[in-house]
């Protein structure tokens, strides 16, 4: 019983002095609130997760060991034939990036259109694939990718997969993996916890989906690779998500993000492999921006240059998101649009695979409609991340409106300024919106007592999810 007693009481002075800590620093006031609570209420747990989560020492660890990557030189051809727009210049100003060209662009629509083609690219392959994703699953559909990316390798073609340690568990002990290193190709986990400092940093994941092939066709979006994304095509619950195709100079970008992602797992340059005899200026182009983000970043520029474009939203903005658990600045933001007499529209799934986040979510619905704002349930799980900002810039990659995206997570985004593509992302909207239920302040106001109380404890939470 002493025994128990003197550990309670190490405890609460550990807790109490991360306490400390938390309100001498930076954080946002939710995410300080949030903190505080759990080290009060639930000190071992709040310890062991702020050892792990909060630790603002492990984002510069992390800033050091990304610095020492290797560096790529800025060669892009310049865009003679590419529409700059007023929206491309203002994320150009935030990111001191240029915009670069994006061609043959195309909007899956689902995980069938988009493992039917990657299959072929990936089959017609000649010198080089690189593979990151957030997760690949040890069912049929990793089976038949791994099988197909084994037998390229066999054949010659150098192949190299980037996994998430945590997104990927399932796959690691799997046989299939032994099979495609026998043939030649090379894997690794990002954040493997093979050490302390690895395994507190395990929270800061890789959530890109990144294949690109012979540096000459690129896929990113929010499809990885399992037989749920596949959804009543395999069996299983009803899954709605979408993924690009396209060339072009991004693709390089691309290319460099996967590199550098490459050389910090496990100190490889691979930057010799890289096509140097592309002509990527030609005619039919769009201007695109390649936005990566990560918690090493002193200015999040995914989270920035969205801010800056709904600043300057004029007409509408369409937001298509799996998870809507954003900060207060965004939901002011987006009530403010909407009062100003600005359409804004909100796609969420009615069946969120992480109950929790999407029960967060939800926590914001009575203030986002009684500002104007519309919201929308589809019947399924809506994987897609998908912005539309007044028919003339898309965004869509891998980052969800939430805190993990914008400050815990490796993610990517693709800024398309092009009102052509704008009317496929519309039009896919608008096929969400057809299998929704449109959400009222009446099914709020009519919300059972326990459910608001839920919704509201998962809102407090949410910002250490």
């Amino acid at each position: 019983m002493k025994i128990l007693l003197i550990i309670e009481y190490i405890l609460n002075i550990v807790a109490i002095f991360l306490i400390l800590i938390i309100l001498s620093g930076r954080k946002e006031a939710r995410a300080t609130f949030a903190w505080v609570l759990t080290l009060i209420f639930i000190p071992v747990i709040g310890i062991l997760a702020y050892i792990i989560i909060g630790n603002p020492r492990i984002k510069r660890i992390l800033d050091i060991n990304l610095k020492k990557g290797v560096k790529f030189p800025k060669d892009y051809p310049k865009l003679s034939k590419a529409e700059v727009n007023y929206y491309c210049n203002i994320v150009t100003t935030i990111t001191k990036n240029q915009p670069l060209l994006i061609t043959e662009l195309e909007l899956l629509e689902n995980a069938a259109i988009k493992f039917s083609k990657l299959s072929k690219d990936i089959l017609n392959a000649e010198k080089y694939i690189f593979v990151e994703y957030y997760i690949i699953r040890n069912d049929e559909t990793g089976e038949f990718f791994i099988n197909l990316l084994s037998h390229k390798a066999k054949n010659g073609v150098k192949v190299y997969i980037l996994l998430d340690w945590v997104g990927s568990l399932g796959i690691i002990r799997g046989k299939m993996l032994k099979k495609f290193i026998s043939c030649g190709g090379k894997i690794a986990f990002f954040h493997s916890p093979d050490s302390f400092k690895t395994f507190s940093m395990v929270n800061f994941r890789n959530h890109r989906k990144i294949v690109i092939i012979d540096g000459k066709v690129c896929y990113t979006g929010g499809i990885n690779i399992g037989n749920e994304y596949l959804g009543k095509y395999s069996g299983m619950d009803e899954w709605i998500d979408c993924h690009v195709r396209f060339s072009g100079s991004v693709v390089r970008e691309m290319e460099n993000i996967f590199c550098e992602d490459w050389y910090y797992t496990v100190k490889e340059d691979l930057t010799s492999l890289l096509s140097s005899d592309i002509d990527y200026d030609v005619k039919g182009g769009y201007a695109a921006h390649v936005i990566p983000s990560g918690p090493e970043q002193d200015i999040n520029f995914i989270y920035e240059s969205l801010l800056s474009l709904l600043c300057r939203v004029e007409k509408e903005i369409t937001i298509i998101t799996p998870y809507l658990v954003p900060d207060e600045t965004v939901i002011n933001m987006l009530k403010n649009i909407s009062r100003l007499g600005k359409k804004v529209k909100i796609i969420v799934p009615g069946k969120n695979n992480h109950p929790i986040v999407g029960a967060a979510g939800r926590s914001y619905y009575d203030e986002l409609l009684e500002a104007g704002v519309k919201i929308y349930e589809t019947k399924y799980m809506l994987h897609s991340k998908l912005i539309l900002f007044d028919h003339s810039v898309v965004s869509v990659g891998t980052a969800n409106m939430d805190n993990r995206s914008m400050k815990l997570n490796f993610e990517v985004n693709l800024l398309i300024y092009s009102e052509k593509f704008a009317d496929y992302v519309e039009n896919l909207a608008l096929h969400y919106m057809d299998i929704a239920r449109e959400i009222t302040i009446q099914d709020v106001e009519n919300l059972p007592s326990y459910k608001r109380v839920f919704y509201g404890i998962c809102r407090v939470f949410s910002p250490i999810i």
